[in-house]
């Protein structure tokens, strides 16, 4: 999978009536600057009610992915397509007075269906190739709320939560509670939010199925 990267402005010209869109091995990304911004929206407007990430490991994250893109670095699709779907909610739940990306609601509507897009694929993609990961959980939550108020409670959305259960269940995140889990008390700084990363994701996915 390879990655162009375009101002927000410059995606704009890209969209196109989404039920016409194609897939394509080449994603756009917003430029770094831009990205970083996305993110911070992501903080302010989202993370409060989508409890499924830790920020400043990912920003961490974006900062790293973006290097490796300048670099030519292969990339993990599965963290392409969690940043893209952060991109895309922070994008629709986003106002103009509040960002300095777009200044209408209609633009900001537009970014964020073909930043969907971008993280479908991505999706896509790494179920194809991989085994799937907690990014691909955590990215599969994040776009079946894009495509939930983007589409309303339609089949494409239950199937991205579906998603994010099978890839959870498969990965043992239901297990994180567990008794071995619970007696590993010799834990580093990392794999403790790690393990709450996983906690977030699991019971996200729970208490949303209830």
């Amino acid at each position: 999978m390879e990655f162009d990267l375009a101002s927000v402005a410059d995606i704009l010209t890209l969209y196109k009536d989404r039920n016409s869109a194609t897939h394509s091995r080449v994603i756009v990304l917003p430029h770094y600057v831009e990205a970083v911004e996305l993110l911070r929206l992501y903080e302010s407007n989202v993370d409060h009610f989508v409890r499924v990430l830790h920020v400043p490991s990912t920003k961490s994250l974006l900062e790293r992915f973006y290097q490796q893109v300048n670099q030519g670095v292969q990339t993990r699709p599965c963290e392409a397509a969690l940043l893209l779907s952060i991109f895309a909610i922070a994008a629709y739940f986003s106002r103009p007075s509040e960002n300095t990306l777009l200044s209408s609601n209609d633009d900001l509507l537009k970014l964020s269906i073909i930043l969907s897009k971008g993280a479908l694929d991505a999706l896509d993609y790494s179920k194809r190739t991989t085994s799937g990961s907690i990014e691909d959980a955590q990215a599969n939550i994040l776009m079946g709320f894009v495509v939930y108020h983007l589409d309303g409670f339609s089949a494409r959305g239950r199937s991205l939560s579906a998603a994010a259960m099978v890839i959870a269940r498969d990965l043992r995140l239901h297990r994180v509670d567990g008794e071995e889990a619970v007696s590993d008390t010799n834990l580093t700084v990392e794999a403790i939010i790690e393990r709450e990363v996983i906690r977030r994701v699991w019971w996200h996915i729970t208490s949303t199925d209830w």
